[in-house]
Order: C-alpha cells, then structure tokens, then sequence
C-alpha cells in the first residue's frame, strides 16, 4: 500500500509540472490573446477616429455650403437690384426720348409740310431715323387717311419707304402739325422697344455669369 501511495503521489506531482514545449505554447497562447486585443482596441480607435473625421468633414462642407448659400443670395440680391435700377433708367430715357424726338420732329416739319417739299421732307426724317429707336414715320394729309410719306426699315434696319400701313409691337406717339393755329398734317412715330429688350437680356446674362465665376472662385 506505501508503494503504491507513492507512486499515486509521484504521478500527480508530474501532471503538476509542464514540460518546456507546454509551457512556450502556454506563452504563446498569451501572447496571441494579448496580440488579439491590442489590434481589436487598434481597430476600434481607427473607427472612431475615422467617424470623428466624417462628421468633421461633413460640419465643414455643411457650413462651406451655408457660406456660398448666403453669397449667392447677396450677390444675386445686388444683382437684382442692378437689373431693376438698369432697367427702370432704360425705360426713363426711352420715354423721354419719344416725348422729345415727337415734339422736335413736328416743329421741323412745319414750314416743309406746308410747302409740301417733299425731298426736303424725306431727308429730315431719315436724318431723324438714324435714331434706331425709331421704327416707322408715317406723315400724312390733313384729312389723317392720306399718307403723304412713309419711311420704315428694311432688313438691315435701314430706312426704306413703305406704304404706311404698319403693325406689331410698337410705342406710337402721334402729333398734330399746325402752322398758323391750323392743321396741315399729322406725323406718326413709331417706336420699338427690341433694343432694350436685347440690352436687359444681355444684362441678365452677364448677371448669371458674373454669380457662376463667382460661386466658383469661393468654391
């Protein structure tokens, strides 16, 4: 029985102690374990990191996008503003040469149209007609049905006679000719407002340019 004890200890005491080659597997089993958790921490810091960068990115394009917003709006304001301004002194001037160019011709044609000088007459209102504002001029008779000279435009906007019968979109200003407290003749001016059209559509253009380039050089 005491040898058998014995042995049963010795066996024991033997199982109790590891051998060189269990013991490195022992270690590098740690070692792994520790080795797994460093780069699992790692990679949990890269996500983070990289998350706090995307919401920084996005904070910064987000207010990058409000700026621009607002210089947009500030720029196209002024714009405006220019557009309107521009547009109200074209209209201004447009209407107070219509007012002038009516009364100017009708006082040159008085002492003409009495004459009925009709050379005389055409080369008053073709001098007059180097106003490109000017459409048509229409001057006629005293029973305001008989045209006595019609001068309009041609293809090239030059002037050119016409019958006098004329229509589309025009400011008509109409005047009545008197020499001597009677009426010899009415003139009719015809006037077209294409060319500010055209000047308000070009200054739309350089508008939207001018905030595009701009936007641009802010981006």
């Amino acid at each position: 029985v005491s040898a058998s004890l014995k042995r049963a200890i010795n066996l024991s005491q033997r199982r109790k102690e590891k051998t060189p080659a269990e013991n490195r597997f022992r270690k590098t089993s740690k070692n792994y374990q520790s080795c797994s958790v460093i780069i699992h921490e790692q990679l949990v810091l890269r996500e983070l990191q990289m998350q706090i960068t995307i919401s920084e990115q996005n904070i910064a394009i987000k207010m990058a996008s409000a700026v621009v917003f607002a210089l947009i709006v500030i720029l196209s304001g002024f714009s405006i503003y220019d557009y309107t301004r521009k547009s109200d002194m074209l209209i201004k001037d447009f209407v107070e040469n219509t007012e002038f160019v009516s009364k100017h011709l009708t006082n040159i044609l008085e002492e003409p149209l009495a004459s009925e000088n009709k050379n005389f007459i055409r080369k008053i209102v073709e001098w007059e007609m180097a106003d490109k504002s000017i459409s048509a001029i229409v001057i006629k008779k005293p029973d305001d049905e008989t045209v006595f000279l019609a001068m309009g435009r041609d293809e090239k906007w030059e002037p050119a006679k016409f019958e006098g019968n004329i229509s589309g979109d025009f400011v008509l200003k109409k005047e009545n000719v008197i020499r001597n407290g009677e009426v010899i003749g009415f003139m009719e001016i015809y006037f077209t407002v294409r060319f500010i059209k055209r000047e308000l559509g070009n200054t739309i253009i350089a508008m939207v340019v001018r905030i595009q380039i701009m936007t641009i050089c802010i981006i």
